[in-house]
């Protein structure tokens, strides 16, 4: 045999570690039926928003432990697609005033950054022609062939094309509210809704329903986004024809969007780190974690970024393109959130994990 190869104590291969598996574990599903022949019954009740339609009067609850008292807790990271950790934004355009465009911009740029996979399958199945444009733009944008102005004023000139007087040039507001809807309204429909009694068991086929991604705050919304996403349902002013009790519509997604918005202009409530509920048609936990918030005041506004790690991030336009760092989530109290440099919260935004 070849000496090379020949095997002496005097030069023995050292023994490799043992490693052992994680134990297996079976997991089962069990799935819950509306009644008719629904498939899946939500365990939580949701509201639509469409245009500017305020979130009905909530339902009263059961005392729980509230999640807004917990710290957040960060779901793992997905690989980033830059090396710069400091979140950069859009530079405000005096001449053209360009604050609401550059504040929702802004986090939505960190969003698509942080994961573009859920971005493109999120735009995709909405079949939104702006976010999918903003995709593509944002690409660039990351890539130096593209600059986030550029990227938003040829966003702005489709929509001023559309509608001049919303969407105007010069030195006048936008709504910021319409401007959201409008990026994220879909013609898809991804929520059904199905009519029962509260007394007996009557109750109405499941239906398409009009919900989408934009959620309004007003008066009647409960104290905060998670508490007023999970505890009320839309009343009906029909009588239940067996019992004449009141008829009750419960709102449910069938598919759950990416990207959810909270609309606090009208009314301010809250914003919850996270939004939890159980997707009863697979039996699986949904969470949306807070990665945005936009202020309002003096005629301008302003973006605050949350991190996938939990990191706050502050961003105003006329300042610079830098955004400056104010600390983590989890040092920051309920006051914290509603103001920032003397501005009102108007908007939350929420990334599914």
């Amino acid at each position: 045999m070849d000496t090379h190869l020949a095997w002496n104590n005097g030069d023995a291969m050292p023994m490799l570690p043992v490693v052992t598996d994680s134990p297996w574990q079976l997991v089962t599903k069990e799935k819950t039926k509306l009644k008719g022949t629904v498939q899946a019954k939500p365990s939580a009740n949701f509201v639509p928003a469409q245009g500017t339609a305020p979130i009905p009067e909530q339902i009263v609850s059961k005392k729980r432990k509230a999640e807004d008292e917990e710290y957040l807790q960060v779901p793992k990271k997905v690989q980033r697609h830059s090396t710069v950790d400091k979140p950069w934004g859009l530079v405000w355009d005096g001449n053209n005033y360009s604050c609401a465009y550059d504040a929702l911009f802004t986090v939505l740029y960190d969003i698509w950054n942080d994961n573009r996979f859920l971005w493109n399958v999120n735009a995709r199945h909405l079949k939104s022609n702006y976010l999918q444009s903003l995709g593509t733009d944002f690409l660039a944008a990351s890539q130096g062939t593209k600059s986030l102005e550029k990227v938003r004023d040829d966003i702005r000139k489709i929509l001023h094309a559309k509608n001049e007087l919303v969407y105007p040039y010069g030195r006048v507001g936008t709504s910021l509210s319409q401007l959201t809807l409008d990026i994220f309204s879909t013609n898809v429909k991804i929520a059904k809704s199905q009519v029962t009694c509260s007394n007996c068991n009557f109750f109405r086929p499941v239906v398409d329903d009009k919900l989408g991604c934009v959620f309004v705050m007003d008066h009647t919304s409960s104290k905060s986004t998670s508490h007023t996403f999970n505890t009320f349902e839309q009343p009906s002013v029909d009588k239940c024809p067996q019992c004449q009790s009141a008829l009750k519509s419960t709102v449910y997604y069938v598919h759950f969007p990416g990207i959810l918005l909270f609309d606090h202009s009208a009314y301010t409530i809250k914003p919850s780190k996270y939004l939890k509920f159980t997707d009863a048609g697979n039996a699986s936990r949904i969470r949306y974690y807070l990665r945005g918030l936009l202020y309002f005041g003096n005629f301008h506004f302003t973006s605050r970024i949350i991190s996938a790690e939990g990191d706050v991030w502050y961003h105003d336009g006329m300042d610079s393109r830098e955004s400056k760092s104010q600390g983590h989530s989890k040092f920051m109290k309920d006051p914290d959130w509603q103001t920032c440099h003397g501005r009102k919260l108007v908007m939350s935004i929420y990334v599914k994990t």
